[in-house]
């Protein structure tokens, strides 16, 4: 089977998902809350512990542009790319 068959499954498998809202996930809106404090207060106030500012800034802005559908989309383009590059290290150290 072909993989580019089975991200294409994944994209559109986890887009329905994404079509409903920003879930129940509690780090989504801590996220979207550090978007908030860092663009009204001007302070940055991490969503966990370690701090994950690049995925609060991506998120935060996807969801000010276009609301949950953009931040779900890029959640899901981000989440599979992520697959795929972990299958193509993966590779690199195993056989097919």
């Amino acid at each position: 089977i072909n993989i580019y068959w089975i991200l294409c499954f994944l994209i559109i498998s986890y887009g329905i998902f994404a079509l409903n809202g920003y879930g129940n996930d509690d780090d989504t809106y801590r996220m979207l809350n550090t978007w908030k404090t860092l663009i009204s207060e001007g302070r940055y106030v991490p969503s966990r512990f370690q701090g994950n500012l690049i995925p609060e800034l991506t998120i935060g802005l996807a969801s000010e542009i276009g609301g949950f559908y953009l931040a779900n989309f890029i959640s899901v383009v981000l989440s599979v790319s992520s697959l795929f590059i972990f299958y193509a290290l993966l590779l690199r150290v195993t056989t097919s």
